[in-house]
């Protein structure tokens, strides 16, 4: 088995609660997994125009084995979820413990 995760904002960029997007990004992985684990976490990063952004942010782990269909369901969920959460980007690690940043469009 590996591990996977996803890193998502407790609140939208424009300060919008997040509360029923991680409701439903927690289902899914349950469905999809059949577990996670969140943990509250802080991160920070420095925007295109040199401002420090910083935000409360939960990350979700899994455990599943790196097979194809895990590792493409796994992605989906990340970026739906960044969808639901009107982010820009989306930061997730896959089942091979590779991270991604990709874009949400």
């Amino acid at each position: 088995m590996k591990e996977a995760k996803i890193i998502l904002p407790i609140k939208s960029n424009n300060g919008r609660d997040l509360m029923a997007v991680h409701t439903l990004l927690r289902s899914n992985l349950i469905a999809a997994f059949g577990g996670v684990t969140a943990t509250n976490a802080f991160g920070a990063w420095r925007s295109p125009s040199n401002q420090i952004i910083e935000e409360a942010v939960a990350v979700y782990s899994v455990a599943a084995d790196s097979t194809r269909k895990n590792r493409e369901a796994f992605a989906r969920i990340a970026m739906a979820a960044g969808k639901d959460a009107g982010q820009e980007a989306m930061y997730f690690v896959d089942l091979n413990g590779d991270a991604h940043i990709k874009d949400v469009k």
